[in-house]
């Protein structure tokens, strides 16, 4: 499964990252709004985890930049405090399994 974190703190998007990577998951970062966008378009992303206040372009933009697109369906999946998850709905049953552990259903 191939995510995308897109997300300005360092710290932050490395932690992420790893934890995913570990889990098994194919990770690309994205340090600002602009290129979580151009990445976020150009490659084939299973899932996104979308910062909201990011530079050069805010969470919301991308993420409505994204809705406008007309070959992207993209469908949210949980909302956990500054970090918003979309999965694309036809992905595999492991997205499923990032969804419910994001929102705790799964430990």
């Amino acid at each position: 499964m191939k995510l995308l974190v897109v997300e300005d703190d360092r710290e932050t998007a490395l932690y992420l990252a790893k934890g995913l990577n570990e889990s098994g998951y194919t990770v690309d970062r994205a340090g600002d709004g602009r290129e979580g966008l151009f990445l976020a378009t150009s490659g084939n992303y299973d899932a996104i985890v979308l910062d909201r206040m990011l530079p050069t372009m805010d969470g919301l933009a991308v993420l409505g930049a994204l809705r406008s697109a007309a070959s992207t369906t993209a469908s949210r999946a949980c909302v956990p405090a500054a970090t918003t998850i979309w999965l694309n709905p036809l992905c595999s049953a492991s997205c499923s399994r990032v969804s419910r552990r994001c929102c705790g259903a799964e430990r």
